[in-house]
C-alpha cells in the first residue's frame, strides 16, 4: 500500500462495432472500477429501448446519440485501480477475488472537538487508494498558503469554506473506499456541540462507529470531562444501536511519544464508561494509531512494539489484529431485512437544478426499486407522561408514576406527540425504535421505543408511545 503506483494511460481502439466499448467496460467492471448494481441499472436501461446488449456499453458511452445509434461517438475516460501480479501469477486467486461481490458497509467517525476524526479519516482513504497522493498534495499547498500546512488530510473531507476558515467539521461528509472485504462509506461527523445535531443524523446511517479518543498530554481529559464530546458521542451511537470501536489518536503526542502506560490508562477509563452505558468492553476492540503520522492505519507499527494487537468475540470464533484497518475488516455488518415493509429514515433533502427535491437517506427495511411511489410521514415534537421510575440495568420497577427525574434516572414514559410521528418499536425496526432528545444543543435524554400504538381513525391520530427513557441533565424537568 505504501508504494506509489505509476499513472499509465491506455486508449481502447478499432473497426466500429468490433466490441471496443464493451471490452473495456466490462474490464473495469472485472477489476471493480464500477459495481454489480450500476451494471444491472445499466441493462434495465438498455432492455427498456430493445438494446439489452449494450449493457456494459452504456458504461462509457453516455451521450443520448451514442445510445440511439449505438456507436461511440466522442471520447471517454474511466480510471481504475488494477493490482500487481506478472503474466499469469495469481490469476485464479485474483480472479476469485475480483467476481466475489463484497458487502457495503458505512463506518462514522466520531469524538471529541480536535481529535483528528478528518485528519484519520482522511489519511485511511489515502493509504488505502481512495484518494492519489497529487490530490494530497494538491491540499497541502492549499492548506501552506493559508498557514494551515497541518490540514492537508482534513480538507480532504472537510470541502466548506467555513469548515477551512474555522478549522473544525461542521457538516457531515462522505467517502467511498475499499477494504479486502466491504465496499466502505466513512462518514465523518462534526465533533464541536454546536453540530451536535448533525451527529444525530449522521450516525444512523452507520453500521460501526470509530470513536476517536485523543492521546496528546492534556488533551484526553479535555475530551473525557463533563463538558467534553466523548461521553456524549458514545453514548449517542450506544443508543442508536450502532457498534464500537476506539481508537485512541496522537499516540505521537504523548510523554515520551507512543507512551504504553498513556494508553494503558485511556484503555481503562474509556472501557469503564462504555461498560457504564451499556457496552460491553470486551467486545469493542482499541486500537492506538497516530491519524497524521500513519501508525497502526493499514500496517503494524515499529513505534508501538509493546501494543501485542485487540482481540474480540464474534460468532466465527475470536477476531484479532493490530491495526485499524484489520479492526474495520472484522465487523460483522447487520442483516438486511429485505422481506419487511420499506422504512428509509431521511438524513437530508436537496434541491438539486435539473433533478428537483432529491430525498437522501439509507433503507433499512424492505426494498427501494426505481419507479416506486413512497410516503414520507412528518416528525414533530412531542409531550411526556412519566409513567414508571425503573432500574437501569435489571428494568425492574422502582416508582409508580414519579414526579421528576434525575440525572442517570431511567424510566417508562408515555409519550403522545401533537402531531402525526413516524415511528417504530425497537424490536420491529431497530432504526425507527432509538430517539434522542435535545434542549439547548445538549443532549439531556435518549431511550428506545417499546411500543408504538396507533389510534382509532376517527380520534386524533397521533400514536402513544411508550418509551425508555434516561435523563442526562442534571435539572429537574
Amino acid at each position: 500500500m505504501e508504494k506509489e503506483k505509476t499513472y499509465i494511460n491506455i486508449i481502447v481502439i478499432g473497426h466500429v462495432d468490433s466490441g471496443k466499448s464493451t471490452t473495456a467496460s466490462h474490464l473495469i467492471y472485472k477489476y471493480g472500477g464500477i459495481d454489480k448494481r450500476t451494471i444491472e441499472k445499466f441493462e434495465k436501461e438498455a432492455a427498456e429501448v430493445g438494446k439489452g446488449p449494450f449493457k456494459y456499453t452504456w458504461v462509457l458511452d453516455k451521450l443520448k446519440a451514442e445510445h440511439e445509434r449505438g456507436v461511440t461517438i466522442d471520447i471517454s475516460l474511466w480510471k481504475c485501480l488494477p493490482q500487481e501480479h506478472s503474466c499469469g501469477e495469481n490469476h485464479h486467486s485474483i480472479k476469485a477475488n475480483m467476481e466475489k461481490e463484497k458487502t457495503y458497509i458505512n463506518i462514522i467517525v466520531i469524538g471529541h472537538v480536535d481529535s483528528g476524526k478528518s485528519t484519520t479519516a482522511s489519511h485511511l482513504i489515502y493509504k488505502y487508494g481512495g484518494i492519489d497522493k497529487r490530490t494530497i498534495e494538491k491540499f497541502e499547498k492549499e492548506a501552506a498558503e493559508v498557514g494551515k500546512g497541518p490540514f492537508k488530510y482534513t480538507w480532504v473531507l472537510d470541502k466548506l469554506k467555513a469548515e477551512h476558515e474555522r478549522g473544525v467539521t461542521i457538516d457531515i461528509s462522505l467517502w467511498k473506499c475499499e477494504t479486502s472485504k466491504y465496499h466502505v462509506t466513512i462518514i465523518d461527523a462534526p465533533g464541536h456541540r454546536d453540530f451536535i445535531k448533525t451527529i444525530i443524523t449522521g450516525t444512523p446511517q452507520a453500521d460501526c462507529a470509530v470513536l476517536i479518543v485523543v492521546a496528546g498530554v492534556g488533551e484526553f481529559k479535555a475530551g473525557i470531562s463533563k463538558n467534553g464530546q466523548t461521553h456524549e458521542h458514545a453514548l449517542l451511537v450506544y443508543t442508536l444501536g450502532v457498534k464500537l470501536i476506539v481508537s485512541v489518536n496522537t499516540m505521537d503526542s504523548t510523554e515520551p511519544p507512543y507512551s504504553e502506560k498513556k494508553y494503558e490508562e485511556i484503555v481503562k477509563e474509556v472501557s469503564t464508561y462504555i461498560k457504564k452505558i451499556g457496552y460491553n468492553p470486551d467486545t469493542v476492540g482499541f486500537v492506538p494509531i497516530s491519524g497524521w503520522n500513519g501508525d497502526n492505519m493499514l500496517e503494524p507499527s515499529a513505534n508501538m512494539p509493546c501494543f501485542k494487537g485487540w482481540k474480540v468475540p464474534c460468532k466465527d470464533g475470536n477476531a484479532s489484529g493490530t491495526t485499524l484497518l484489520e479492526a474495520l475488516d472484522c465487523i460483522l455488518p447487520p442483516t438486511r431485512p429485505t422481506d419487511k415493509p420499506l422504512r428509509l429514515p431521511l438524513r437530508d433533502v436537496n434541491k438539486i437544478g435539473g433533478s428537483g427535491t432529491v430525498p437522501v437517506g439509507r433503507v433499512e427495511t424492505g426494498v427501494l426499486k426505481p419507479g416506486m411511489v413512497v410516503t414520507f410521514t412528518p416528525v414533530n415534537v412531542t409531550t411526556e407522561e412519566l409513567k414508571e421510575k425503573i432500574d437501569r440495568q435489571s428494568c425492574k420497577k422502582l416508582e409508580e408514576g414519579p414526579k421528576f427525574l434525575k440525572s442517570g434516572d431511567a424510566a417508562i414514559v408515555d409519550v403522545v406527540p401533537g402531531k402525526p410521528m413516524c415511528v417504530e418499536s425497537v424490536s420491529d425496526c431497530p432504526p425507527l425504535g432509538h430517539f434522542v432528545v435535545l434542549d439547548m444543543r445538549q443532549t439531556v435524554a435518549v431511550g428506545v421505543i417499546k411500543a408504538a400504538d396507533e389510534k382509532a381513525a376517527g380520534a386524533a391520530r397521533s400514536p402513544s408511545l411508550p418509551r425508555k427513557l434516561r435523563r442526562l441533565n442534571e435539572h429537574h424537568p
